[in-house]
């Protein structure tokens, strides 16, 4: 087993987040901030504001063209300015290490950020999904490069069979064989970065929501969202889309959708997917 301590350390090394990040996550969480605020920000990092326009004008938020950043501010609402804002330092938390749980750097980032519009079109059929729910899905498996780096190279082959032999959830294989998850040093990153308690614990709990330890019923339906978003996601990426395992069948009882409103949101999910990836790539 790994020593959590040791890899919680290692988890708190992680790149702080960048200064724009920080002041537009200081402003977005105060119940009072103002558009001009964010707006003042994006405009300081005119990269950022490239990205931001991109996204306010892709296919998932309708046709008439934004030109300005205010604008574009208003059009895709709080969540994706939060997700646009950590999305340059939750890519690089994708190390090439990443490889031991049989994927690479590009797919794991392309999961997180398909996730995320997973996670506004929920919103958009489910509106007590919180805003916040869009974020977490971007940064939900953060935890795997510090995790896999954290494993001794002798380790690798005991992994690699277990997940062979039985077929379970790399969550699962993680738990049994290193006695630490992805999701748990996810979280610790969270922290780290000092983010606000919904975006830790949805990242901390996406695996499994309902056993989140909040009585905050935003939390909860937080957890339960990015829950769902990592299973159409996952979906997403196969030939044949399927239904939702069992923690996501929880979670949309949860958040009172039913099997048509999620297959409604996977096919606007193949729609949208690219020109919404667009705004989170470093071309």
């Amino acid at each position: 087993m790994l020593d959590l301590d040791t890899v919680a350390r290692a988890a708190q090394k992680v790149t702080p987040l960048p200064r724009t990040a920080s002041r537009l996550l200081t402003i977005l969480f105060d119940p009072s901030w103002r558009v001009e605020d964010v707006t003042g920000v994006f405009e300081s990092d005119p990269a950022l504001a490239t990205r931001l326009l991109i996204l306010a004008n892709s296919a998932r938020y309708g046709a008439r063209e934004i030109a300005t950043v205010k604008d574009a501010v208003i059009r895709v609402g709080r969540g994706s300015v939060m997700s646009l804002a950590l999305s340059s330092v939750a890519r690089a938390a994708y190390g090439p290490g990443v490889r031991v749980f049989g994927e690479d750097q590009e797919s794991c980032w392309r999961h997180a950020v398909v996730a995320s519009a997973a996670a506004d079109l929920l919103r958009a059929q489910c509106q007590d999904v919180p805003q916040e729910a869009a974020t977490a899905a971007l940064i939900h498996d953060i935890g795997r490069s510090i995790l896999a780096d954290s494993i001794p190279p002798e380790w690798i082959r005991t992994i690699e069979v277990a997940k062979q032999s039985s077929g379970a959830p790399w969550v699962e294989i993680e738990s049994e064989v290193l006695g630490v998850t992805h999701a748990e040093v996810g979280g610790i990153i969270a922290q780290h970065w000092g983010l606000p308690e919904i975006l830790v614990q949805s990242v901390l709990y996406h695996h499994a929501p309902s056993q989140t330890t909040t009585s905050d019923a935003s939390i909860q339906r937080a957890c339960h969202a990015v829950c769902l978003a990592n299973s159409l996601a996952h979906a997403h990426a196969t030939p044949v889309l399927g239904a939702p395992g069992p923690e996501a069948s929880d979670s949309m009882e949860v958040l009172g959708l039913d099997g048509d409103a999620v297959e409604s949101i996977q096919k606007e999910l193949a729609i949208a997917v690219d020109s919404f990836a667009a705004a989170f790539s470093d071309q």
